[in-house]
């Protein structure tokens, strides 16, 4: 599950990347290491990993961002901060006409949502 895969990446920051936050949210559920990188094909944890500055800042699916919203939360309730927005993701965000300053956009609040059919 945490292993190197597709140019050094995991598979949760595959996922989180391409806004797959379903996914992301289900791997990081069942054990998948937010905090890891690989450099150079060693891992490397970090608190501004890829797959955690992807779940706070990728654009993600603006019509349902719950899947995005739960992975939000998940890192907040286990220890995780939002690190700083990436330069990149603030291009991208502007560019798709989202917000793209950190001041607007808030973090979700950490209770856990109510039972869902879907989870």
């Amino acid at each position: 599950m945490n292993a190197s895969v597709s140019g050094g990446r995991t598979i949760a920051n595959v996922y989180a990347a391409r806004g797959g936050f379903m996914m992301t949210h289900w791997l990081l559920e069942h054990g998948a290491d937010p905090r890891l990188d690989y450099v150079g094909g060693a891992p490397v944890r970090r608190d501004d990993s890829h797959t955690i500055e992807a779940i706070f800042w990728h654009p993600g699916t603006p019509d349902d961002p719950t899947w995005q919203i739960r992975s939000q939360r998940w890192l907040l309730l286990n220890g995780h901060q939002r690190p700083p927005m990436p330069e990149h993701y603030r291009r991208m965000r502007e560019t798709f006409g989202f917000p793209h300053r950190e001041d607007q956009i808030p973090l979700p609040d950490r209770a856990p949502p109510p039972a869902s059919r879907n989870l």
